[in-house]
């Protein structure tokens, strides 16, 4: 029984002890491994008023010497350490500093002359350290990241230059209640998996002091996404963004967690991402020879092949906090166009059957069957795949036709059942009303197969257009 009150009031002092030196602060705990823990209290403290640090040992450690130490970056902080009366542990301070940083060693020696009747799981202070911002430092807050680590004498446990552990201290030139970010929107859509360009929001994170007074302090904070496989936010903590990289999986409410200290404050952003497989389309998935014509190539004259257009649709998905899938435009009837933000990653498994030409034109080139794919930097993978077929079956030029188009017109409404959905309608014109005015022509050919191919997808083939005109003063067609 008087073993057990002995105990008690050795942990009764050694908390006292403690709070003494975090001077009864609201202190974080950040264990080392299993026998060191270090207690602090983040802040943000004003200029002037240092951190109190509390370093604890356990008594049960067998290694004669244990050394902690402490890394920080040099001309940030000033650091006065105390050691504490133990009959545990001899202890000593060495402080030496680099080109870069500055390193606290506190080596604790274990007092073998000593018959010690300590718990074994004691924890015992042996050194409080006072840190203090650097005035010159910093101009309405900073945050000094110290890197921690433990070695000893009886292991092999050289320290990493990571180190093991973590820890900021938070200092400040006015009082801040609170802290708020802020974005110019709430919503990312992650194209980045399309295109492997980062797609990027800004973000500002102000502090709020007791008069109201707003201040940025985004340069002083630290921040995590709670999932990267979703978004991700920058190392300066002034944006947020997607590579390309995550899961391909969206949120409704994705949160992204930044701190001053103590104080934190969040942002729930929307994240919408591309579904895979993406739907791929082709005006004329099956490409003929046309009948009489023909172009010259390196062993003579070779059949020429139909053309077709290429559109790759994309669906933008998210999950909600129940996992049920949501759609951007809140039905999956709805699909993106991205034609042009895949255009560089379109290939042709087997480029001798076809080939892709300028403005995402398919081309034929021989008989054979092959597939369109949109790949993947990122995913190291296929996003979407339609099949082609080339065949020397002939297909005959049956019609030109023509539309000419000298002006546009749009009408905008609102959807009577989706408030959120607005339709534009444009209307082409073909009349010129005044002398001189100009007018874009379009010209399809019309295939004996019901297929039609603009003309201008055979720009690179010669070919000559005459024009007539039923009146004597036509317009007049620019080449």
């Amino acid at each position: 029984m008087l073993k057990e009150e002995c105990e008690w009031e050795k942990e009764r002092r050694r908390t006292e002890e403690e709070e003494a030196c975090l001077n009864w602060q609201e202190s974080e705990v950040l264990y080392l491994d299993p026998h060191v823990l270090i207690g602090y209290h983040r802040g943000p403290v004003l200029r002037g008023q240092p951190i109190r640090v509390s370093v604890n040992v356990r008594a049960n450690i067998s290694a004669e010497f244990t050394v902690i130490r402490l890394k920080v970056k040099k001309g940030l902080v000033s650091m006065v350490a105390q050691t504490m009366p133990s009959d545990l542990w001899a202890v000593t301070m060495e402080r030496s500093q680099g080109s870069k940083h500055e390193v606290v060693s506190i080596t604790c020696q274990k007092q073998s002359s000593l018959k010690h009747t300590y718990s074994p799981s004691l924890l015992q202070q042996v050194v409080c350290l006072s840190v203090d911002g650097l005035r010159q430092s910093f101009g309405i807050a900073m945050t000094v990241s110290a890197d921690w680590w433990v070695e000893y004498s009886r292991r092999n446990n050289p320290p990493s230059p990571q180190g093991t552990a973590e820890s900021f201290f938070s200092f400040a030139d006015r009082r801040i209640l609170g802290i708020a970010p802020i974005s110019e929107s709430n919503t990312i859509i992650n194209t980045a998996i399309l295109t492997s360009q980062p797609v990027s929001l800004p973000v500002t994170v102000l502090g709020t002091g007791p008069d109201g007074r707003m201040s940025d302090v985004t340069a002083a904070v630290t921040c995590k996404s709670t999932n990267e496989n979703i978004v991700k936010v920058s190392r300066d903590c002034s944006a947020l963004f997607v590579d390309g990289s995550e899961s391909g999986e969206g949120s409704t409410c994705v949160v992204v967690e930044f701190l001053l200290g103590m104080l934190s404050g969040s942002i729930c952003l929307e994240v919408w991402a591309p579904s895979v497989p993406l739907k791929m389309s082709l005006a004329d998935p099956v490409l003929n020879a046309i009948d009489g014509w023909d172009r010259l190539a390196d062993h003579g004259c070779e059949p020429l092949y139909q053309r077709s257009s290429i559109q790759v649709l994309a669906q933008f998905t998210a999950q909600d906090a129940h996992r049920r899938t949501t759609h951007l435009f809140s039905s999956s009837d709805w699909l993106v166009d991205v034609t042009e933000l895949v255009c560089d990653w379109l290939r042709i498994q087997d480029p001798q059957v076809a080939s892709i030409g300028k403005h995402n034109i398919l081309i034929g080139l021989r008989p054979g069957k092959t597939s369109l794919q949109v790949i993947s930097e990122q995913w190291d993978g296929v996003l979407g795949s339609c099949d082609i077929t080339v065949t020397s079956d002939p297909v005959t030029l049956e019609d030109l036709s023509v539309q000419i188009v000298s002006g546009l017109g749009m009408s905008v409404t609102a959807s009577p059942t989706h408030p959120s959905v607005v339709t534009a309608t444009v209307t082409a014109y073909n009349i010129l009303l005044s002398h001189q005015q100009e007018a874009s022509v379009s010209i399809w050919l019309q295939f004996s197969d019901d297929s039609a191919s603009l003309l201008s997808s055979f720009s690179d083939i010669p070919f000559f257009l005459r024009r007539s005109s039923l009146a004597e003063t036509g317009g007049r067609r620019d080449a």
